[in-house]
């Protein structure tokens, strides 16, 4: 029994390896990596990678064009300078980042779900995400992070708290966004530790905090939030419409999670406070409606914020009727926001403090601080996407039934 275990284990590795190098390959053979010109923020990026591979130093550091950290251009001039700089070759280095974070969200739920096939099914769920297949082999900043954020949380979950923080230190060295995850380490230790008084969730709270000292570094070294150089290039005085983002990134949050959202359907769909919740969704929205983002207007960008923003634009013919299936996409995100916030609640009510508690935590705070970002876009949904994976997968929505172990 022990031995067909083995070989069941080892057949769905295989399966899991086998599914992303063809994942990959299709990807780059669509691409056309190899000879494609510079794709959108490869532009200024790929240049970027070349001041650290011709110029490291602290000078580069304090310079460098860019308003995200400078984690992910190191990573990449450092491959560079063992494989060889080149646009294909920064794009293989894309793809082995890609191809890490997809078996580590396989080891992940494989782990907590103790199940190969949610395993699978988790990576496939992922792998559907158009952004995570453009982020897979061309030359951006984001792969790397949530790289970063993906080993955080299995050294979280491990419980080792300095291996966490440096993973948490790297990933917000490549980009700022990663600290909503920092803050849900946070909360979630705080609230073990006042529950248990435990030191390991002291230390799991001294590593976060711990994890913003290099970046805090380089805004001393700066002079402000990024070089003086990136602020220039991204400097935007737009006006802040919080709650429109809001309404944004509900409404098309659960369109990324769609496969899973049906396995749980009855979960986030078939109560009488889902009803209640749409109601008031169709409600509000007429007041905070999906708005273009400014920055996005004056970049001269597509007029949409994303991909689904940009698909519903298409198949409808007027903005009457766009914001229509805009609103209908808002009551289904509110159903499943509002749905996992009263779990997160009844978690924290009843002292349960499992890891879904910190997959919840982690998604509210996202959708607390991006709203705050000068340019709303999709793509950003790609860094939160994964952990909504994970705890779909792993953990089951108690909105329903009341008892079930989350």
């Amino acid at each position: 029994m022990a031995e067909d275990k083995e070989k069941k284990e080892a057949l769905y590795g295989l399966t899991a390896l086998l599914a992303i190098a063809g994942y990959l390959t299709l990807l780059a053979l669509a691409g056309d990596i190899l000879h494609r010109e510079w794709y959108v923020d490869e532009h200024h990026f790929i240049p970027t990678i070349r001041m650290f591979y011709e110029r490291p130093g602290i000078e580069t550091l304090r310079t460098y064009p860019e308003v995200a950290g400078p984690m992910s251009f190191v990573m990449y001039a450092m491959w560079a300078k063992v494989a060889g700089f080149s646009t294909f070759r920064l794009r293989l280095f894309s793809m082995a980042l890609s191809a890490a974070s997809l078996m580590l969200i396989y080891w992940i739920v494989c782990e907590q779900s103790g199940s190969r096939r949610k395993g699978l099914a988790a990576m496939f769920v992922c792998q559907l995400n158009p952004y995570f297949a453009g982020l897979s082999v061309f030359v951006f900043t984001d792969m790397a992070m949530l790289l970063f954020l993906l080993i955080a949380y299995c050294r979280f979950i491990k419980e080792k708290p300095f291996s966490a923080g440096t993973a948490l230190a790297c990933a917000l060295l490549c980009r700022q966004f990663a600290g909503f995850f920092i803050g849900a380490v946070i909360c979630y230790s705080t609230l073990r530790w006042l529950k248990m008084r435990r030191k390991k969730d002291l230390k799991m709270v001294l590593a976060a905090f711990c994890s913003v000292i290099p970046l805090g570094l380089l805004f001393i070294l700066w002079g402000g939030i990024a070089t003086k150089e990136g602020l220039k290039i991204y400097a935007y005085t737009v006006k802040l419409r919080y709650l429109n983002h809001l309404v944004f990134y509900c409404a098309t949050l659960w369109v990324y999670v769609f496969p899973l959202l049906m396995w749980h359907s009855r979960d986030f769909f078939s109560n009488k406070r889902s009803w209640i919740v749409g109601v008031a969704a169709a409600l509000i929205y007429p007041f905070f409606p999906v708005t273009l983002s400014e920055v996005t207007r004056l970049d001269g960008y597509y007029p949409s914020n994303g991909l689904i923003h940009r698909a519903i634009q298409a198949i409808t013919p007027n903005s009457v009727s766009e914001h229509a299936v805009l609103m209908l996409f808002f009551i289904v995100g509110s159903c499943v926001v509002v749905n996992i916030a009263i779990n997160m609640l009844r978690h924290i009510k009843q002292g349960r403090y499992g890891e879904g508690l910190l997959l919840e935590l982690s998604l509210f705070i996202f959708l607390l601080l991006m709203p705050l970002q000068y340019q709303i876009w999709e793509k950003y949904l790609f860094m939160v996407v994964p952990f909504v994976v994970i705890y779909l997968t792993c953990f089951r929505p108690t909105s329903v039934v009341s008892n079930t172990q989350v």
